[in-house]
């Protein structure tokens, strides 16, 4: 998570955007142009949508969902896919928590994030009767940081997947790993 207020301490190099969401020049448009601060959570939001839309397309099974009903609240963006048990059903595996880009370099509002999410996966997998040790994934994004997560049914908080936030506008693939490993185990 970025430490301290404003902005990160450090900026991470700028990675090869080859082969990444960052080729998509409406998403390359969004994260320069809607993830500064003096826009809102629901631009943030909107980038996730086309981010996702594009590592997680309809044609492949998956669906995307922004403001669903979570039970205790409304979660920002889900990936759910079809699945086949007796029949055909959506089951949720990734949930993205958005806020506002001027929370960014707030350590507060990372934690309290967090917490959200937790409670997110936690009542998507009661819902969906997750087993022990079964797990969704979820991501943190303010502005243009993100931390993915990992939930695990019975575990009394989430699991970092990695050490700091990384940059949307910087990490290309870095971000992209964690959306492909995500994926590869949905």
């Amino acid at each position: 998570m970025p430490r301290g207020r404003g902005r990160p301490s450090y900026l991470p190099p700028v990675e090869n955007p080859a082969g990444t969401y960052y080729e998509a020049d409406s998403i390359n448009f969004l994260i320069e142009n809607r993830l500064s601060v003096g826009n809102n959570e629901a631009q943030v939001r909107q980038t996730w949508l086309n981010i996702l839309a594009h590592n997680f397309p309809p044609v492949d099974g998956y669906m995307i969902a922004a403001e669903a009903d979570a039970g205790s609240g409304r979660l920002d963006v889900q990936v759910s896919e079809v699945v086949y048990q007796g029949r055909r059903d959506e089951s949720i595996f990734f949930v993205v928590e958005c806020k506002n880009p001027r929370y960014e370099g707030a350590i507060e509002s990372w934690e309290d994030a967090v917490e959200q999410l937790f409670g997110y996966l936690a009542a998507v997998a009661r819902r969906e009767r997750l087993r022990p040790g079964g797990r969704k994934w979820g991501a943190v994004s303010i502005g243009k940081s993100v931390q993915f997560w990992k939930y695990v049914e019975g575990e009394l908080s989430l699991r970092p997947l990695h050490s700091n936030a990384l940059r949307l506008d910087r990490q290309y693939q870095s971000v992209q790993q964690w959306l492909d490993y995500i994926k590869e185990r949905s």
